[in-house]
C-alpha cells in the first residue's frame, strides 16, 4: 500500500504541487493543496479498486477562480486516459471523478471535495 500512495501522491503532486496523503504538516501552508484517503475493494485476483476522498483548500475567500482551476486541472488529469502509472510493482488507472463543493461558512477558507475511483494492479503478487 506504501507504494500506491506514493505513487499517488507524486501523480496528484504533478497536477497540484501542493498534494498530500491524510493531511498537509507543513508549518507554513502553501494554498491551494490537496489531500487524500482512500477505501479499497477486492476486484480480482491481483486486482483492487480505490475511492479515494480529494480534499482541496484555498485561502481566497470569495475569489473561486483559483481553486475551481485547480479542481478543473485535477478533472482533466483523471479523465486523460493517458495518465496510467506503470512501475515495477503496480499498474494503476484512473477511471473516474465525482466534484462537489463543499461551504466552509468561512470568509476566508475554501474547500472543494471529489471522489475519484482507480483501479490498481499489483504486478508482481
Amino acid at each position: 500500500m506504501i507504494e500506491l500512495i506514493v505513487e499517488l501522491t507524486k501523480a496528484f503532486r504533478s497536477v497540484i504541487p501542493e498534494s498530500f496523503y491524510l493531511k498537509n504538516n507543513k508549518e507554513t501552508v502553501i494554498y491551494p493543496y490537496l489531500t487524500f484517503t482512500y477505501t479499497g475493494e477486492p476486484l480480482g485476483k491481483n486486482t483492487k479498486g480505490f475511492y479515494l476522498d480529494i480534499d482541496i483548500f484555498d485561502d481566497k475567500g470569495k475569489n473561486n477562480e483559483r481553486i475551481e482551476q485547480a479542481m478543473s486541472d485535477l478533472v482533466d488529469f483523471v479523465d486523460d486516459d493517458e495518465n496510467r502509472i506503470m512501475t515495477d510493482e503496480l499498474f494503476i488507472r484512473f477511471d473516474s471523478i465525482k466534484p462537489n463543493p463543499i461551504p466552509t461558512n468561512s470568509d476566508i477558507l475554501q474547500r472543494r471535495y471529489a471522489q475519484v475511483y482507480v483501479r490498481s494492479d499489483w504486478r508482481n503478487k
